[in-house]
């Protein structure tokens, strides 16, 4: 979720619906990126710690070069 230039990342569960809905322009991208290795009740570990990871180092991919799908865009 990209919410007035902040940046989340978890499951697509609801978690930041509030977050949306005072954003003034959010949008929410799926992440398409898996790891090599995925439990099937790790994700936490396992896709959104190294994907907020990446986020939070500046890799030099750029955001929008991230496999990802645009889900909402207000």
């Amino acid at each position: 979720v990209n919410a007035d230039g902040r940046l989340f990342v978890g499951p697509d569960n609801g978690l930041f619906e509030i977050v949306m809905r005072r954003a003034h322009n959010p949008s929410i991208q799926r992440i398409t990126w898996r790891p090599e290795k995925m439990s099937a009740s790790f994700h936490g570990r396992d896709l959104f710690a190294p994907a907020a990871a990446m986020l939070a180092r500046g890799d030099k991919v750029p955001l929008e070069e991230i496999p990802q799908q645009e889900v909402y865009a207000n």
